[in-house]
């Protein structure tokens, strides 16, 4: 999305805003997206009860996962999903001064820039700090820039508050069950 954005930005202003309709799609059905399936891997715990066929014996599992994903797995994700919003926000930052839903004055105070030629690139290092829980927050009276920011912030929460420090705690080693699963899966895929 980053590399289409910047290729098409001199074609025509119509493009560009239908990419910039896209991204905004993206970002938000993204949001939704990790702030949804975070919640339910980190937040919720559930428990499973497993009733073996033509027995009598039951299985309960505390801390059920719907996944196999594995302790480093799980840390991997967040890690791709937090440069991945560093790159969305990147964007539509400069889209929003590309479109001048932001004044020129604003942004130049926002990302420290003392001259008016502003890139692609100031967005990226203003949107890094963000990402990694830099909260300042305020100097804008822009509502469209400060909800982006607050979605940033949230999401950055959601990944390094929630996942990434309750993935640390997580065990590495395999039940038997999980063992046989993966053995099973993995002979399955070498056929």
């Amino acid at each position: 999305m980053v590399v289409v954005s910047v290729l098409f930005l001199g074609i025509t202003s119509l493009l560009v805003f239908l990419i910039f309709m896209i991204l905004l799609w993206r970002v938000i059905s993204r949001f939704l997206e990790i702030v949804i399936a975070f919640y339910k891997d980190v937040v919720v715990v559930e428990d499973k009860l497993f009733k073996l066929k033509n027995k009598d014996k039951q299985i309960y599992i505390h801390r059920w996962k719907n996944t196999l994903l594995l302790k480093s797995s799980r840390i991997s994700l967040a890690m791709h999903s937090l440069l991945e919003i560093t790159m969305l926000f990147s964007l539509i930052y400069y889209y929003f001064y590309l479109f001048n839903i932001i004044s020129a004055s604003d942004i130049l105070n926002i990302i420290g820039v003392t001259d008016t030629r502003v890139k692609f690139v100031h967005f990226v290092l203003y949107s890094i700090p963000v990402t990694g829980l830099n909260v300042s927050y305020g100097g804008v009276s822009n509502i469209y820039w400060n909800a982006a920011h607050i979605m940033q912030l949230l999401l950055s929460l959601v990944l390094i508050i929630l996942s990434i420090s309750s993935y640390i705690g997580l065990e590495n080693k395999l039940s038997v069950r999980d063992r046989e699963l993966y053995t099973r899966v993995k002979q399955y895929y070498l056929k």
